[in-house]
């Protein structure tokens, strides 16, 4: 790769053969595409380290007031953006690295899929975490739309996805989708309650019809798989914000910090635990990817939650 720079510094820097029948500015533009050449592969080549293929398992300690007296932990595993593209995808193989794990609770925060055949795939490997009191999906944008079936992924054509059938699949699997809609638990006799909304980023949120039938009193986990979704949340009740969607940033120039996120409110940081209007909102870095096959300075995430009663 060295030796590939080292040539294109030549060219740039050394007179062209047949110069004298060439346009200058066509010489001019040459160097110049020669140039970016060679920045492009002096970056990729200096980034290689920091590519990231392993998967980061997140610990986080919440403490909440507000969480019920006589439940001193809820454990909480958070997955989100799985993106799944094949019968073999390593995303799949993730899910089963968690099989039997038993949390209390848990969530996947959206963009489950490509291709809606996959979700089978995935809702077997959620059944086998086996989550002692629920497992929570909301959908996210891609999970909403995406190519024709069968089509390579492309940017331009999208259509909507059979989501009503996806649902049943997950239902089958003891899943349940929360698509503007809420649930209520009891967990070791304390009540919690579940919201979850359609994706905000292809506007299939509704919040007013997700909190319709909930208890303004009841310590509520909020699920959206946009980020966004903390910052509407307006008058209605969130001890907590479960999202995904960022990727963490997914390509992470050093220095220059996440080329995007993709959401339409900034955040604090990429991923983790932060605040958004005084309300805590963690945010999973996902699992796969979208667009580049991989990560840079960018490491996927499991996030374990545990949100605790706080310590006086």
């Amino acid at each position: 790769m060295t030796s590939i720079v080292k040539w294109a510094s030549l060219l740039i820097t050394r007179p062209l053969p047949l110069a004298n029948s060439i346009p200058r500015q066509t010489i001019v533009r040459f160097r110049q595409i020669l140039g970016l050449i060679s920045i492009i592969v002096g970056w990729v080549t200096a980034i290689g380290p920091l590519r990231s293929s392993e998967i980061r398992h997140q610990d986080i300690t919440l403490p909440l007031s507000s969480l019920p007296e006589g439940l001193n932990e809820l454990k909480v595993t958070l997955i989100s953006d799985l993106h799944v593209k094949g019968h073999c995808d390593p995303a799949l193989a993730t899910l089963e690295s968690l099989s039997g794990t038993k949390p209390d609770l848990l969530v996947v925060a959206g963009d489950l899929v490509e291709e809606a055949d996959y979700v089978p795939a995935v809702a077997k490997r959620l059944k086998q975490i086996n989550a002692s009191y629920g497992t929570f999906v909301v959908w996210g944008n891609h999970d909403a739309f995406g190519p024709p079936k069968h089509q390579k992924p492309n940017w331009i054509t999208r259509e909507a996805r059979p989501l009503t059938a996806m649902e049943r699949v997950l239902e089958n699997h003891e899943v349940q989708t929360l698509t503007n809609k809420s649930v209520g638990l009891s967990i070791r006799g304390a009540q919690v309650q579940i919201v979850g909304i359609g994706d905000t980023h292809v506007g299939l949120d509704d919040l007013a019809q997700a909190f319709a039938e909930t208890d303004s009193e009841k310590f509520t986990i909020f699920i959206s798989h946009n980020p966004d979704g903390a910052s509407i949340l307006g008058n209605f009740r969130a001890d907590v914000t479960l999202s995904g969607h960022t990727h963490g940033g997914q390509i992470v120039p050093p220095i220059v910090g996440p080329l995007t996120l993709r959401t339409r409110y900034p955040l604090p940081k990429p991923c983790g635990l932060m605040y958004v209007e005084g309300r805590p909102l963690v945010v999973s870095a996902g699992v796969g990817t979208v667009g580049l096959p991989f990560r840079v300075n960018a490491p996927a995430d499991i996030t374990k939650l545990r949100i605790v009663q706080p310590i006086h």
